[in-house]
């Protein structure tokens, strides 16, 4: 997972609540792997704990998280 923040894409949309991630928004981008292709899904902050929640359950670990990502 990586924090980012939307400098310039005014097409950016939030996977699980299906709305516009605003310009100076921060969001998170998943990576995932399907069948060797990367597929990378964006979703607002708000969701973090969510995903985080999800990822544990799914994969008994913590995932892990970049803040720093730009």
């Amino acid at each position: 997972m990586k924090i980012r923040v939307n400098h310039n894409n005014n097409d950016l949309w939030c996977l699980y609540y299906k709305e516009l991630i605003e310009i100076g928004e921060q969001y998170i981008e998943v990576a995932e792997d399907y069948g060797g292709e990367e597929l990378v899904k964006t979703y607002k902050y708000e969701c973090l704990n969510m995903l985080v929640a999800e990822h544990l359950e799914n994969y008994d670990t913590e995932p892990e998280i970049d803040f720093g990502a730009e």
